[in-house]
């Protein structure tokens, strides 16, 4: 696999199939979450973040796409 050559994309650990890029971005999407209600304006970056997200776990890792989708769509 092409993302095992780069060390932040690594998926190869048997336990955790998540690179390390997936669980940082697991740990502040929920704070972006809860700090998007306290930004004026916060839609077009909201809709910006979440498909960003969406595609960057579609492209590198199914798995973590498919823990992700269930937040997109209650998110739309």
């Amino acid at each position: 696999m092409i993302t095992n050559n780069i060390p932040l994309l690594n998926h190869s650990e048997k336990e955790n199939h998540i690179c390390l890029i997936g669980n940082i971005v697991g740990f502040i999407l929920p704070l972006w979450l809860i700090g998007r209600n306290y930004i004026q304006n916060s839609i077009a970056y909201h809709q910006f973040i979440m498909n960003g997200i969406l595609l960057g776990s579609l492209l590198s890792n199914m798995n973590a796409f498919l823990y992700f989708l269930p937040l997109y769509l209650i998110n739309l």
